[in-house]
């Protein structure tokens, strides 16, 4: 069969920030089709000059449908397979599915996160065939053999041996096309910028169980491991034959198994160091004075510390993240200091059971910690997560959700403690540090936004802050 990969235009709410990653997902599918005979194509409808209004304040960037259906046409394929990762995507891939229907025969397929969390949603809303739930990469090759026969809801299946799965095509990545959308954080080392990137993963999968997380929709609980000396293989390749420069891991919890990290690093930097980030953020509990060397000479650009709270009593009975102990942070920012390590560390507020003073011990600890970048967000109750399940249980969320407003910079959850207006101006507050006063007007505050951030990847979110006080403070409260 030839197959198509199409990922969808980008869907945002006008305040929000959203940069584009290489497909890595896709290629990693589109190899798993090429092992089973098939011929493949890769279409991202994230790129591209497009841009329009489509109302409710929700703007779309990206390949026009008029150029979407014009390459459908062209490449002819026998089937479609549409990615639908993230909840705010889900507005995107109805769109896009009833676009593409009319414009060939075979079956039509979606996979990724969100249409794992929700498989009815996108099967009730469009013509959808059926919906893979979980890792694709071999999962879909079989739906194909078994189409039409197969199932419309194709279930999860872990392989357990990562290293049994053929490696992304990544011949199919124009990888400079992404270049320009490398996030610009103020105050963090900004050395490989407007290089070529990719996503890499050396394991899948995290027991944790944090409330407000999904990730094991797709990767499962188990930690499934990368042989390092393969992995660092691949990332050889991507240097030598791709021009890779640098590399965001995209591991579930990178720094989960100590000693597997380790290796990973110190194989890295003994034949391939590169420039790196954990995109998806590290837990404290594991970094040590010997694992940090190891990151640190491997290419790791900054470390990325996801506090979450700064009570222990959120953080083990509310969030689930038992492994986390403050005192560990403190710790890990401390050692980073001393080796010169730039850290990035950020803190969610506004889960249900936690209290207005719960909220303040974790912005406290983020003023109080000597990092180099810190973000203050409210927790978002994504579908597929345990977070999302409560909220709808008890009421705490609106329903239907408007997928284009999940973001962390607005509140979402209305609880007996506290609104989501009170959670989105709280944290509006704490990113202007008191620049912002009950009564002001809208231009100063706007003003006070940009002057306090300048300009770059944080204007858009300094902006949003403004707003968010603007229409709280007129209220006469004042968080």
């Amino acid at each position: 069969m030839r197959v198509l990969l199409v990922r969808p235009p980008v869907y945002r709410h006008v305040t929000a920030q959203v940069r584009s990653y290489a497909p890595v997902g896709l290629a990693t599918v589109a190899a798993g089709l090429r092992a089973a005979g098939h011929e493949v194509a890769l279409l991202d409808a994230e790129l591209g000059e497009h841009e329009e209004k489509l109302g409710r304040g929700v703007l779309r960037r990206g390949t026009s449908d008029d150029e979407i259906r014009a390459r459908v046409v062209e490449l002819a394929p026998d089937a479609v397979g549409l990615s639908c990762m993230f909840a705010v995507s889900m507005p995107a891939i109805v769109d896009l599915a009833k676009l593409v229907r009319p414009l060939f025969d075979g079956p039509l397929v979606a996979g990724g996160y969100a249409a794992t969390s929700d498989p009815e949603y996108l099967l009730e809303r469009t013509p959808i065939d059926a919906v893979i739930l979980g890792e694709g990469e071999l999962a879909f090759p079989r739906f194909l053999k078994e189409w039409p026969d197969a199932e419309r809801i194709v279930p999860q299946h872990w392989e357990p041996d990562l290293e049994s799965y053929p490696r992304p095509a990544y011949d199919l990545i124009d990888f400079d096309a992404y270049r320009k959308f490398e996030t610009v954080f103020v105050g963090l080392p900004q050395e490989d910028v407007n290089v070529r990137s990719v996503g890499v993963q050396s394991s899948r999968g995290c027991p944790v169980g944090c409330n407000f997380c999904s990730v094991q929709l797709i990767s499962g609980t188990p930690l499934r491991r990368r042989d390092p000396k393969s992995f660092v293989d691949e990332l050889v390749r991507l240097r030598d034959d791709f021009g890779v420069r640098k590399v965001h891991f995209f591991d579930d919890n990178l720094t989960l198994n100590r000693d597997h990290a380790l290796a990973v690093f110190r194989e890295m930097a003994e034949r391939c160091p590169m420039t790196w980030v954990a995109t998806q953020g590290t837990g404290a509990w594991n970094w040590d004075d010997e694992l940090l060397d190891a990151a640190k000479a491997s290419g790791m650009l900054y470390l990325s510390l996801p506090i979450e709270s700064g009570s222990e009593y959120v953080l083990h009975k509310i969030m689930h993240k038992r492994p986390l102990k403050l005192r560990q942070v403190k710790d890990v920012v401390r050692m980073c200091r001393e080796k010169s390590i730039p850290v990035f560390a950020w803190v969610i507020i506004g889960s249900p059971g936690e209290t207005k003073e719960d909220m303040e011990k974790g912005l406290y600890l983020l003023n109080q910690l000597d990092v180099d970048y810190r973000i203050a967000s409210v927790v978002t109750p994504y579908p597929g997560s345990e977070l999302f399940d409560e909220c709808r249980e008890k009421g705490y969320v609106d329903l239907p959700l408007e997928f284009e407003r999940l973001r962390m910079a607005q509140g979402m959850i209305t609880t007996p403690e506290f609104s989501a207006g009170y959670t989105t101006a709280r944290v509006a507050a704490w990113t202007m540090r008191g620049r912002l006063k009950v009564g002001q007007g809208l231009g100063t505050a706007l003003a006070k936004c940009y002057r306090a951030h300048g300009a770059g990847a944080t204007v858009r979110a300094s902006y949003l802050a403004a707003i968010e006080w603007y229409r709280y403070s007129r209220q006469g409260n004042e968080p």
